[in-house]
């Protein structure tokens, strides 16, 4: 994927638009995680993990949702991320206040 800023915010609006999908398609959205990658394509899995987060998981699916928000700020385009800082709180929640320098 290209990561030059016209084409970065040409994915942002399409992901805007496309939030009331993705919170529609639950099953969808989880398996995007497998096939997108935390750090070429930071701001698509940043929007499928707040998609995802949105979503209410059951009790046992918080470990599982802290693992992979664990492993996406360790790997994150951070530059990409600060193009959606209001889709950052939370994912980044369980370690406490924390949000992308800009």
């Amino acid at each position: 994927m290209s990561t030059s800023s016209r084409d970065l915010a040409q994915l942002l609006q399409q992901l805007k638009v496309s939030e009331d999908s993705l919170r529609n398609q639950p099953q969808k959205v989880k398996d995007a995680l497998g096939i997108v990658h935390p750090n070429r394509e930071s701001l698509g899995y940043l929007f499928l993990l707040h998609s995802l987060g949105n979503q209410g998981l059951p009790e046992h699916g918080n470990e599982q949702f802290l693992a992979i928000a664990t492993s996406f700020v360790a790997s994150c385009e951070v530059d990409q991320i600060r193009l959606a800082p209001d889709k950052c709180e939370l994912p980044l929640k369980p370690f406490g206040h924390v949000t992308p320098a800009t």
